[in-house]
Formats: structure tokens, C-alpha cells, sequence
């Protein structure tokens, strides 16, 4: 039965060079990956299809609510601007 993943070779053995190698070779490709997310020009207006689950502690919960009797804004409508401000403060464009 083929479960598509791969056996790992137990008497493989690698030099501490060839460790080495792997891992740099791993982590530039991981940096070029985010580089290319970064760089991907995307759409503001895009239609919404990603979710997310978010775990709140009922101190965090509460202060959402606080915020949401504060705004008149739903709860993801708050948490999305909350996103969008944070996001113009670290990084702006």
C-alpha cells in the first residue's frame, strides 16, 4: 500500500558538511518563498475565502466586546480593522 510518503533511510549517514549544505539550501528556499508572498501584488477588494479560527481567553473576549458596543462594528468587522491599523502602524506602504 502506497501512503505517499517516504521512507527514511535508516543507514543513511551525512557528513556534517552535507547537514550543513541541506539546511542552507532548506532556508533559501524558505527565504524565496516569502519573498515572492511579499512581493505578490493583491487585491484589497479580493473576495474573502480564507478563514480563520481565533481562541480568545474570556479577558480578550470581553474586551472585543467592549470594543464592538463601542463601534457599532461586529466582531470580525472589529477584528479586521484592528488588523488593518496594526498593519499600517508596523509596516506602512
Amino acid at each position: 500500500m502506497n501512503t505517499g510518503f517516504k521512507k527514511r533511510d535508516k543507514n543513511l549517514k551525512l557528513s556534517e558538511a552535507e547537514i550543513e549544505a541541506r539546511t542552507e539550501a532548506f532556508a533559501n528556499k524558505a527565504d524565496a518563498d516569502l519573498v515572492e508572498v511579499a512581493e505578490k501584488n493583491l487585491d484589497k477588494t479580493a473576495q474573502r475565502d480564507i478563514r480563520f479560527t481565533v481562541r480568545m481567553n474570556e479577558f480578550e473576549q470581553q474586551q472585543l466586546e467592549k470594543i464592538c458596543a463601542a463601534t457599532g462594528f461586529n466582531k470580525v468587522v472589529a477584528i479586521r480593522q484592528a488588523l488593518r491599523e496594526y498593519a499600517n502602524k508596523v509596516c506602512p506602504e
